[in-house]
């Protein structure tokens, strides 16, 4: 197989997904992204966007995970996909323990329930699952909402799946159908408007905690106001009394 030049193994693949019908999973400076294929940016590097989203997968790197996959970057030999305080990344193969573990998923059917999409299990981590948000591939724990499970189902397919038509022709771009585009523009919007959701309540959060902070700080400062009055009263009277 022959993907604009570069060979490709049966073995390399890249991931769609579920909920942003033209995003695939890409490597940029070592982080993991969600990067649309119709994006000027991906349009006008199309090699270097179809290389940095695909994948070899291999046998886990932890060997006695059965049933588990680790997955090496096509165009940064020895790099594989493994998380790293949540995030995951690209980074170039260390001979420890918790290298391998952080590079091995146990592939599972998708949790949306889309057939031949699949979900990915961390090894060292069981129940969190590397998901898309805001654009970002994170390991998250599993959480049993629809938008969690879409944006941890992906499809993996061979490079040459999306290849335009004319493959003679590096710089034809495949059409995005309107049903993509609707696709991709509902997913975005849902992450934009939890984003919102989010930021408004911390900033209510914020507010009320200072809120609560100043009556605090205006109550002790009349009780100790009050005090010092009451106690420089008595004492004029007593000075009065003495007089």
């Amino acid at each position: 197989l022959c993907m604009y030049g570069i060979l490709a193994s049966v073995d390399e693949m890249r991931f769609k997904s579920s909920n942003c019908q033209d995003c695939w999973i890409r490597h940029w400076l070592y982080e993991l992204y969600l990067s649309s294929e119709s994006s000027q940016f991906n349009i006008d590097d199309r090699d270097g966007f179809l290389q940095d989203s695909t994948f070899q997968k291999v046998p886990a790197l932890k060997n006695d995970s059965f049933g588990y996959f680790s997955f090496e970057s096509v165009n940064l030999p020895n790099y594989y996909i493994r998380h790293s305080n949540n995030r995951l990344r690209i980074d170039k193969y260390k001979n420890s323990d918790l290298f391998r573990e952080d590079a091995s998923w146990k592939e599972w059917p998708a949790l949306d329930g889309k057939a031949g999409y699949n979900s990915y299990e961390s090894y060292n981590y069981p129940g969190r699952y590397f998901r898309h948000r805001y654009g970002e591939i994170w390991l998250d724990a599993y959480d049993n909402t629809q938008l969690y499970k879409d944006d941890a189902s992906f499809l993996t397919v061979s490079p040459t799946t999306v290849s335009p038509t004319n493959t003679s022709d590096p710089t034809s771009v495949a059409p995005t159908s309107a049903v993509s585009a609707v696709s991709s523009t509902t997913a975005f919007t849902t992450e934009r408007t939890k984003a919102d959701m989010e930021l408004t309540t911390t900033l209510a959060t914020t507010m009320t905690t200072r809120l609560t902070k100043a009556e605090n700080e205006l109550t002790t400062t009349r009780a100790t106001t009050m005090t010092t009055t009451t106690t420089h009263s008595g004492n004029n009277n007593n000075n009065n009394n003495n007089n």
